[in-house]
């Protein structure tokens, strides 16, 4: 291998070596929803910037970044979408949201 690949390889594995190993600030949020089979997604919206968040099985636990959010409840029809605004998440924290019961 020549010296310009060697370099390349060396850069590449040091900067996946650093990102590995950066500290992660994240939250945990546990939201109960009744009933679950009414959800269709969750929005988190921080900042401008909106993040679907995975719906596995009948419980709704996902991590976050620190700060401020909203979330958007879609619903299927005949359901009501629900909107739980100004939550603060801190880091290394779970938060547990109330309960929300969808609503027709």
């Amino acid at each position: 291998m020549n010296k310009p690949a060697m370099v390349l390889m060396g850069t590449i594995l040091a900067v996946c070596t650093l990102e590995a190993s950066k500290k992660r600030e994240t939250c945990i949020v546990n939201l109960p929803v009744q009933p679950m089979m009414a959800l269709r997604h969750i929005w988190a919206i921080h900042e401008g910037d909106t993040l679907m968040v995975p719906i596995k099985g009948n419980r709704i636990l996902f991590e976050l970044k620190p700060g401020k959010y909203d979330f958007w409840l879609d619903a299927v029809a005949p359901f009501k979408d629900q909107y739980i605004r100004d939550v603060y998440l801190q880091d290394h924290t779970q938060t547990s949201l109330e309960r929300v019961t969808l609503s027709k």
